[in-house]
């Protein structure tokens, strides 16, 4: 971790062994992950600096409090991703399948496995509303996958016959339940309360002690 004053990188035994203060300077660490901080000092004053515009603009704590929020967000996983990080579900099915000797169930325990953990996550209210919005669009994904493979590979037989059209019609209205049901978990995300990683009350107490070593925030704005 980084002392924000001289920029010494300072690993946990050697701040340990300081104090809390930097091996370098003996710039006393503000915020600490390993003491149970979300963030460190670096974040806290990188924030303050984008924020005010590089000391040009005001700001008040609740807006600072907004900021550091988004900031701390976790970073947005696509919607492909999603599905191929999913792909460990599918071993385990895979395994479950061959441990009852039934192989053919692999696929469709995989299946029911990969949905539930989509599922699950366009709705999990620990996770911020991009990331849920691509659990949402991955279950899209997935059901446009399924239509398209099923039209072309209805097209693709040489001989019709009902197993096939069944497979088929089985195959269609699977992926437009998919489609639906993923459009469907998109527009129920703003209904889903999204709970704050901190209480607005500690910024305050972040600001003071942040001044109290690192000198004042004139940019700040009392409310």
């Amino acid at each position: 971790m980084k002392c924000v004053k001289c920029k010494t990188d300072n690993n946990l035994k050697e701040r340990t062994e300081a104090g809390g203060r930097c091996k370098n300077c003996n710039h006393p660490f503000v915020f600490d992950p390993k003491a149970g901080s979300k963030f460190t000092d670096i974040f806290f004053n990188n924030s303050i600096q984008t924020i005010s515009s590089e000391n040009t603009l005001f700001f008040t704590p609740k807006q600072l409090w907004y900021f550091i929020e988004k900031r701390l967000e976790i970073q947005n996983i696509t919607p492909f991703v999603n599905v191929f990080a999913s792909s460990f579900l599918l071993a385990i099915a895979g395994n479950i399948g061959a441990a009852m000797e039934f192989y053919f169930l692999s696929p469709i325990i995989g299946f029911l496995i990969l949905i539930s953990f989509l599922i699950w996550g366009s709705q999990a209210k620990q996770f911020k509303t991009k990331k849920r919005i691509n659990f949402a669009r991955s279950i899209q994904v997935i059901g446009g996958l399924i239509l398209l493979s099923s039209v072309v590979l209805f097209f693709k037989c040489s001989t019709l016959t009902n197993t096939a059209f069944f497979l088929f019609l089985l195959g269609i209205g699977l992926g437009i339940f998919l489609i639906y049901f993923g459009t469907r978990q998109l527009s129920i995300q703003h209904k889903i309360p999204q709970p704050f990683q901190f209480h607005q009350s500690q910024i305050i107490q972040w600001l003071i002690r942040w001044q109290e070593i690192n000198g004042k925030v004139t940019n700040v704005l009392r409310t």
